[in-house]
């Protein structure tokens, strides 16, 4: 944004009008200073926003006025995005090191209330996965011991018999 505003010299007759001009051209160069400051924060913003690095902020003490509540509140903005984005990657970090046991507390509205619910239901259906996976194995361990018992008994009894019908097949041949 470039304005010109030179204000001409005056003579004795516009001399107070001029002091007038000088005063608003003052006022509009601190109104063109601040806009611009707002919108180089705004486009610092948008950029590390869409590069994915949430975690910058303006500074919006070095605004004024409507300006300063405007980039607060930008910021309070990208707050409430990470927050739960940030629970979320942490469950996800604890379940890829085999933790289970965790889930979304945090308090969140709308979408990010939906990802609560997503991540905490993956969480809760993995979790369920693994307890009847480690109960059918516990089952198939215990059935196989049932089996191998049990052949352990089959072969002594076919042992048993074996001896017999040797004991028979002597007796007979004496």
């Amino acid at each position: 944004l470039t304005l010109d505003l030179a204000v001409a010299e005056a003579n004795a007759y516009t001399e107070k009008t001029r002091e007038y001009f000088v005063t608003i051209t003052t006022a509009l160069e601190q109104t063109v200073a601040a806009i611009r400051s707002l919108a180089e924060d705004a486009h610092r913003l948008s950029h590390a926003a869409v590069e994915g690095r949430l975690e910058v902020r303006a500074d919006a003490s070095k605004h004024r006025g409507e300006y300063r509540a405007i980039v607060a509140g930008i910021n309070r903005i990208v707050d409430r995005i990470v927050q739960p984005l940030q629970e979320a990657r942490s469950i996800l970090d604890a379940m890829a090191s085999r933790d289970f046991t965790r889930a979304m507390t945090g308090q969140y509205a709308g979408e990010f209330e939906s990802l609560k619910q997503s991540v905490n239901l993956v969480v809760s259906n993995v979790r369920t996965t693994l307890k009847e996976i480690a109960d059918d194995a516990r089952l198939f361990a215990e059935s196989s011991q049932t089996i191998a018992s049990s052949s352990q008994e089959v072969a002594h009894g076919t042992q048993t018999q074996s001896a017999s019908v040797e004991e028979m097949q002597a007796s007979l041949e004496t």
